[in-house]
């Protein structure tokens, strides 16, 4: 599956594919330092990567292009197969949080061509304080889950693993890292509440670095709005952050202080799907986890992901699924088990 990579993807074409992060960390810089040892020489990126600053100055230039200056607040993109130099400040050293990931499509292949030739490396003005939170919480969630496996036999797609590079780009094991380490994130990320979160948050972080970089430098393009888009976005983590309620269309739109329809459609221009779609699909996701992690009756579950009616709940979770949530409980715990 191929993007375009002379403009910009379209919203469609983004939500069908699967942003798989592969590593996530932070880097504290060393006062008098020019580079940390991983990037003591130009690098050919082997993977897309996106940086948050969250202290300190540094500079990165892409290859045939012009140096840039970033800083505290500062959000970059680094993308797969470009080459990249990059140094800090001696006096004030840049601090970064970072995560590699690729995108796959619906079978699993890699997307190549994705992302646009015209893609800048840093936006001329982030929403700092939204994308730090929003790559906090992912590595806390990734770290949670991290520590849910300590102690636990799992085959090498399912197991974290946590460690640092050295100076000769060798990953070396948790063991001996230092203070700030580097998580490998597993080719099959834990199917719960938890990752099914990072994941969504991740797959907003990249939508909104898109949208900003376009709107940057098309600022009167037609569509939908920064405001709207902002508005989306944060209801989305708001859904995505509280597992203890799914809201209804009419709630999400009262929230977005729009009426149903117009609510809709903006909706459906920024997430892809209608927000009925997305509903569904979330109460299925949510049902899945407590059918597969706990004992509470078909009943109680389908009240607890905002169905009333259990026959209704069974129907729509076969049509989506493929099987009824009581198949599904038995197959899972039976994975569980083995």
């Amino acid at each position: 599956m191929k993007g375009q990579s002379k403009g910009y993807p379209s919203a469609d074409l983004l939500h069908r594919c699967h942003f798989r992060l592969l590593q996530l960390g932070s880097r504290r810089g060393i006062p008098g330092q020019r580079n940390d040892p991983v990037w003591n020489k130009p690098r050919t990126m082997e993977h897309n990567e996106i940086w948050h600053v969250w202290r300190g100055v540094g500079y990165i230039q892409k290859e045939g292009a012009e140096a840039i200056r970033f800083n505290s607040g500062s959000l970059l993109f680094l993308k797969a197969d470009s080459r990249y130099e990059s140094w800090q400040d001696l006096e004030d050293p840049a601090c970064i949080t970072h995560i590699s990931f690729q995108v796959l499509d619906d079978e699993g292949s890699p997307v190549t061509e994705l992302f646009p030739d015209a893609l800048p490396t840093t936006l001329a003005r982030t929403r700092e304080m939204l994308f730090d939170s929003m790559l906090r919480r992912i590595q806390e969630l990734h770290w949670e889950m991290f520590n849910e496996q300590r102690g636990k036999k799992l085959p090498p797609e399912r197991r974290y693993v946590a460690g640092y590079w050295d100076v000769d780009m060798k990953f070396r094991f948790w063991e001996s890292a230092p203070l700030f380490t580097n998580l490998r994130i597993p080719a099959e990320t834990p199917d719960g509440f938890l990752g099914s979160l990072a994941d969504n948050l991740f797959k907003s972080l990249v939508l909104e670095f898109l949208y900003q970089a376009e709107h940057e430098q098309t600022p009167y393009r037609s569509g939908v709005s920064l405001r709207h888009r902002q508005i989306i976005q944060n209801i989305l983590c708001t859904i995505e952050d509280d597992n203890q309620s799914t809201p209804t269309v009419e709630a999400l739109a009262k929230t977005a202080g729009y009426g149903i329809n117009h609510f809709t459609r903006i909706f459906t221009k920024v997430v892809g799907k209608p927000p009925k779609e997305y509903i569904t699909d979330l109460r299925i996701r949510r049902a899945k986890d407590l059918l597969a992690n706990s004992d509470r009756s078909l009943k109680e579950v389908a009240i607890q992901v905002g169905y009333q009616s259990p026959a209704f709940f069974s129907r729509q979770f076969k049509l989506k699924e493929g099987i009824s949530p009581s198949e599904f409980r038995r197959t899972g715990k039976m994975a569980t088990q083995g």
